[in-house]
Protein backbone atom coordinates (compact mmCIF):
# COMPACT_ATOMS: atom_id res chain seq x y z
CA UNK A 1 0.00 0.00 0.00
CA UNK A 2 1.35 3.28 -0.93
CA UNK A 3 1.83 5.81 1.32
CA UNK A 4 0.64 9.27 0.27
CA UNK A 5 3.42 12.41 0.47
CA UNK A 6 3.00 15.60 1.20
CA UNK A 7 2.98 17.50 -2.23
CA UNK A 8 6.30 19.97 -2.22
CA UNK A 9 6.12 23.88 -1.44
CA UNK A 10 6.95 26.31 -4.57
CA UNK A 11 10.09 27.19 -4.65
CA UNK A 12 11.78 30.57 -4.25
CA UNK A 13 11.89 31.12 -8.12
CA UNK A 14 8.66 30.02 -8.65
CA UNK A 15 6.90 31.88 -5.78
CA UNK A 16 9.03 35.28 -7.25
CA UNK A 17 7.55 34.95 -10.36
CA UNK A 18 4.04 34.23 -9.72
CA UNK A 19 4.35 37.19 -7.33
CA UNK A 20 5.95 39.31 -9.71
CA UNK A 21 3.46 38.21 -12.51
CA UNK A 22 0.31 38.71 -9.47
CA UNK A 23 1.41 42.41 -8.80
CA UNK A 24 2.45 43.86 -12.63
CA UNK A 25 -1.07 42.46 -13.38
CA UNK A 26 -3.35 43.10 -10.14
CA UNK A 27 -1.52 47.06 -10.48
CA UNK A 28 -2.59 47.01 -13.90
CA UNK A 29 -6.03 46.12 -13.78
CA UNK A 30 -6.66 48.47 -10.89
CA UNK A 31 -5.40 51.48 -12.83
CA UNK A 32 -7.31 50.90 -15.97
CA UNK A 33 -10.66 49.87 -14.26
CA UNK A 34 -9.58 53.04 -11.96
CA UNK A 35 -9.14 55.29 -14.78
CA UNK A 36 -12.97 54.29 -16.15
CA UNK A 37 -14.62 55.13 -12.91
CA UNK A 38 -12.77 57.89 -12.69
CA UNK A 39 -14.03 59.11 -15.79
CA UNK A 40 -18.09 58.06 -15.15
CA UNK A 41 -17.94 59.25 -11.34
CA UNK A 42 -16.98 62.59 -12.87
CA UNK A 43 -19.53 62.81 -14.97
CA UNK A 44 -22.00 62.00 -12.21
CA UNK A 45 -20.73 63.88 -9.50
CA UNK A 46 -20.61 67.01 -9.14
CA UNK A 47 -17.05 68.92 -8.24
CA UNK A 48 -17.95 70.17 -5.18
CA UNK A 49 -18.02 66.65 -3.75
CA UNK A 50 -14.59 65.56 -5.28
CA UNK A 51 -13.08 69.00 -3.24
CA UNK A 52 -14.52 68.36 -0.18
CA UNK A 53 -12.89 64.67 0.06
CA UNK A 54 -9.59 66.54 -1.27
CA UNK A 55 -9.56 68.47 1.32
CA UNK A 56 -10.15 65.62 4.17
CA UNK A 57 -7.94 63.85 2.73
CA UNK A 58 -5.32 66.19 3.10
CA UNK A 59 -5.79 66.60 6.66
CA UNK A 60 -6.11 63.04 7.47
CA UNK A 61 -2.69 62.95 5.79
CA UNK A 62 -1.53 65.86 7.74
CA UNK A 63 -2.79 63.73 11.03
CA UNK A 64 -1.07 60.43 10.08
CA UNK A 65 2.02 62.21 9.98
CA UNK A 66 3.12 60.09 13.50
CA UNK A 67 2.38 56.68 12.01
CA UNK A 68 5.71 54.52 12.08
CA UNK A 69 5.84 52.03 9.23
CA UNK A 70 7.86 48.97 10.18
CA UNK A 71 7.81 46.85 7.46
CA UNK A 72 11.17 46.36 7.33
CA UNK A 73 11.16 45.34 10.69
CA UNK A 74 8.78 42.15 9.77
CA UNK A 75 11.12 41.61 6.60
CA UNK A 76 14.13 41.26 8.34
CA UNK A 77 12.96 39.02 10.78
CA UNK A 78 12.15 34.96 11.13
CA UNK A 79 8.44 36.36 11.79
CA UNK A 80 9.17 35.72 15.74
CA UNK A 81 6.37 36.81 18.01
CA UNK A 82 8.06 39.03 19.45
CA UNK A 83 9.42 41.23 16.67
CA UNK A 84 5.81 41.02 15.29
CA UNK A 85 3.77 42.50 18.23
CA UNK A 86 6.19 45.03 18.82
CA UNK A 87 5.43 45.82 15.24
CA UNK A 88 2.35 45.88 15.72
CA UNK A 89 1.82 48.09 19.11
CA UNK A 90 4.47 50.26 17.66
CA UNK A 91 2.52 51.07 14.38
CA UNK A 92 -0.73 51.17 16.36
CA UNK A 93 0.18 53.38 19.04
CA UNK A 94 1.81 56.01 16.44
CA UNK A 95 -1.39 55.54 14.62
CA UNK A 96 -3.29 56.99 17.35
CA UNK A 97 -1.72 60.63 17.86
CA UNK A 98 -3.09 62.10 14.52
CA UNK A 99 -6.65 60.72 16.53
CA UNK A 100 -5.79 62.64 19.82
CA UNK A 101 -4.96 65.29 17.49
CA UNK A 102 -7.52 65.57 15.33
CA UNK A 103 -9.24 65.17 18.31
CA UNK A 104 -8.46 68.13 20.18
CA UNK A 105 -8.43 70.56 16.99
CA UNK A 106 -12.24 69.58 16.19
CA UNK A 107 -13.11 70.46 19.94
CA UNK A 108 -10.93 73.19 20.01
CA UNK A 109 -10.56 75.03 16.57
CA UNK A 110 -13.13 73.10 14.33
CA UNK A 111 -12.60 76.43 12.05
CA UNK A 112 -8.94 75.43 11.17
CA UNK A 113 -10.68 73.35 8.77
CA UNK A 114 -13.27 73.99 6.39
CA UNK A 115 -17.13 73.26 6.85
CA UNK A 116 -18.30 69.58 6.60
CA UNK A 117 -14.78 68.01 6.40
CA UNK A 118 -14.49 66.77 10.06
CA UNK A 119 -16.89 63.93 10.02
CA UNK A 120 -15.03 62.58 6.30
CA UNK A 121 -11.53 63.25 8.62
CA UNK A 122 -12.38 61.18 11.11
CA UNK A 123 -13.92 58.24 8.46
CA UNK A 124 -10.46 58.65 6.65
CA UNK A 125 -8.73 58.12 9.88
CA UNK A 126 -10.39 55.24 10.95
CA UNK A 127 -9.76 53.72 7.74
CA UNK A 128 -6.03 54.41 8.49
CA UNK A 129 -6.56 52.99 11.64
CA UNK A 130 -7.71 49.78 10.23
CA UNK A 131 -4.81 49.30 7.55
CA UNK A 132 -2.88 50.07 10.58
CA UNK A 133 -4.54 46.60 12.61
CA UNK A 134 -4.23 44.72 9.56
CA UNK A 135 -0.49 46.08 8.64
CA UNK A 136 1.13 42.99 10.08
CA UNK A 137 -0.57 39.83 8.09
CA UNK A 138 -0.08 42.31 4.97
CA UNK A 139 4.10 42.43 5.76
CA UNK A 140 4.33 38.57 6.90
CA UNK A 141 2.21 37.84 2.98
CA UNK A 142 4.42 40.18 1.10
CA UNK A 143 7.77 38.47 3.40
CA UNK A 144 6.73 34.89 2.32
CA UNK A 145 6.32 36.16 -1.36
CA UNK A 146 2.40 35.63 -1.82
CA UNK A 147 1.49 39.27 -3.56
CA UNK A 148 -0.50 36.46 -5.48
CA UNK A 149 -2.99 36.41 -2.63
CA UNK A 150 -2.73 40.35 -2.48
CA UNK A 151 -2.88 40.56 -6.10
CA UNK A 152 -6.35 38.49 -6.32
CA UNK A 153 -7.54 40.65 -3.80
CA UNK A 154 -6.49 44.11 -5.35
CA UNK A 155 -8.36 42.48 -8.53
CA UNK A 156 -11.55 41.74 -6.41
CA UNK A 157 -11.11 45.35 -4.83
CA UNK A 158 -11.38 46.85 -8.26
CA UNK A 159 -14.40 44.77 -9.68
CA UNK A 160 -16.41 46.13 -6.05
CA UNK A 161 -14.76 49.71 -6.12
CA UNK A 162 -16.06 49.79 -9.96
CA UNK A 163 -19.54 48.55 -9.10
CA UNK A 164 -20.06 49.84 -5.77
CA UNK A 165 -19.48 53.65 -6.02
CA UNK A 166 -20.89 53.91 -9.57
CA UNK A 167 -24.11 52.80 -8.74
CA UNK A 168 -24.16 54.83 -5.30
CA UNK A 169 -23.48 57.64 -7.66
CA UNK A 170 -26.24 57.06 -9.89
CA UNK A 171 -28.60 56.68 -6.73
CA UNK A 172 -27.84 59.92 -6.08
CA UNK A 173 -25.54 59.33 -2.76
CA UNK A 174 -22.50 61.22 -4.43
CA UNK A 175 -20.30 61.80 -1.32
CA UNK A 176 -20.92 57.98 -0.17
CA UNK A 177 -20.15 57.15 -3.77
CA UNK A 178 -16.68 58.54 -3.06
CA UNK A 179 -15.65 57.63 0.06
CA UNK A 180 -16.54 53.80 -1.03
CA UNK A 181 -14.33 54.26 -3.64
CA UNK A 182 -11.32 55.67 -1.16
CA UNK A 183 -11.62 53.45 1.41
CA UNK A 184 -12.41 50.17 -0.23
CA UNK A 185 -9.19 48.96 -1.09
CA UNK A 186 -7.73 49.30 2.63
CA UNK A 187 -10.28 47.43 3.94
CA UNK A 188 -11.02 44.31 1.35
CA UNK A 189 -6.85 44.17 1.31
CA UNK A 190 -6.57 44.66 4.83
CA UNK A 191 -9.05 42.09 5.90
CA UNK A 192 -8.34 39.66 3.25
CA UNK A 193 -4.33 39.76 4.31
CA UNK A 194 -5.80 38.62 7.64
CA UNK A 195 -7.90 36.19 6.60
CA UNK A 196 -5.34 34.12 4.99
CA UNK A 197 -2.06 34.58 7.29
CA UNK A 198 -4.36 34.07 10.12
CA UNK A 199 -1.78 36.24 12.33
CA UNK A 200 -3.05 37.53 15.61
CA UNK A 201 -1.23 39.79 18.33
CA UNK A 202 -0.56 37.90 21.80
CA UNK A 203 -0.02 41.13 23.50
CA UNK A 204 -0.39 39.25 27.03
Amino acid sequence: MASSTPSPRPSLARLATRSALWTGFSQYFFFGLGFIKTIILSRLVEPEYFGLLAIATVWSSYFAFGRLELRLAVFNSAEEPDVLNTQFLLENLSSLIGFIIAGALAVLWPAVAPPGTWPLIFVLLIVGLFETITSTPRYVAEKRLRQDVLGRLTVFTSLVGFVVPIGLALGGAALPALLVDALLPSLIVGAGAALFIRWRPTLL
